[in-house]
């Protein structure tokens, strides 16, 4: 039974850490884009790629040293001197009365700094730790564990945000804000020129993105569509030769409307050969009849 509760216990807390994982990753996948796809390759000045890096690596220090401070401080936990001796907590737990539970707590919050309590005049009292709550502390079911001055539990983080780490957290907040205003910032000029050149970026096979993005073309559109053409950009629009005619195509295509000027019939087996050809010469008289 012991290895089972260890797998439930640790299951849980591995599955905690999947947004933090998934942060740093995008934060991971930001840093190359900007440092090397941008700055590296895209950014022509020498003075602009210099600017760029050192404001663009303050920030992201900062960034990454709120955030790692924030994961891994605790929150603060009460004091000892909050808990129930020995001999207070067995009268507390034998005690089957409210009142007499109240009286045995008010007696030794007496002796502490507690001002706060319940709407019913009662001492906070955390049945789960054992403890007086002090003011504004609460308890956090994930962490399981009373919190002094807990504000939330966050799961970007993958911890609870009480009295010693909320200044990181404030600064986590800041420095993301500021980390993403200056990416966006020097980046927005670059992107619009980006999506606005007239022939589109070169075709290039070093950039894995443009790759996986051709690679991940259906493989029957040559045979559906024709054959593809390139025009210099992956983004531009297609150019579709059609060396071999397509069955799809043929049947939709406005030649084979008789009422167009093409009295060719349409036969399964043109559709293995060439195009039909038409030198405008026929025509198509169409005649109503009523019925009487």
């Amino acid at each position: 039974m012991a290895p089972c509760r260890v797998a439930r216990c640790s299951c849980p807390r591995a599955l905690s850490w999947l947004p933090v994982l998934f942060v740093v990753l995008v934060v991971a996948w930001s840093y190359y884009a900007y440092v090397f796809e941008l700055c590296l390759y895209t950014i022509p000045s020498v003075e602009e790629q210099s600017i760029c890096l050192v404001t663009f690596h303050l920030c992201f220090a900062m960034f990454m040293w709120s955030y790692w401070r924030t994961i891994f401080t605790k929150p603060g936990n009460p004091a000892k001197e909050f808990s129930l001796t020995k001999a207070d907590r067995e009268q507390y737990e034998k005690e089957q009365r409210p009142e007499a539970q109240q009286e045995i707590l008010k007696k030794v919050a007496r002796e502490l700094p507690v001002y706060t309590c319940t709407d019913t005049g009662a001492i906070r009292y955390c049945d789960r730790c054992r403890l007086i709550k002090p003011d504004r502390c609460h308890h956090c079911s994930t962490c399981n564990t009373c919190v002094l001055k807990m504000d939330h539990h966050c799961p970007w983080v993958n911890n609870c945000v009480g009295f010693s780490n909320y200044k990181f957290f404030i600064l986590f907040l800041a420095y993301s804000v500021l980390y993403c205003l200056f990416i966006t910032a020097t980046v927005l000029r670059y992107f619009i020129k980006f999506w606005t050149r007239p022939s589109g970026p070169p075709c290039s096979t070093a950039d894995p993105i443009r790759m996986a993005f051709q690679w991940a073309l259906p493989r029957t559109s040559p045979r559906c569509l024709g054959t593809r053409r390139c025009s210099g950009c992956f983004l531009s629009p297609p150019v579709w030769e059609m060396d071999t005619p397509s069955p799809l195509a043929w049947s939709l295509s406005e030649s084979q409307n008789r009422l167009l000027g093409n009295d060719v019939p349409f036969a399964d087996e043109q559709l293995d050969g060439a195009a039909p050809q038409t030198d405008g010469s026929h025509t198509v008289t169409v005649s109503m009849e009523s019925e009487s």
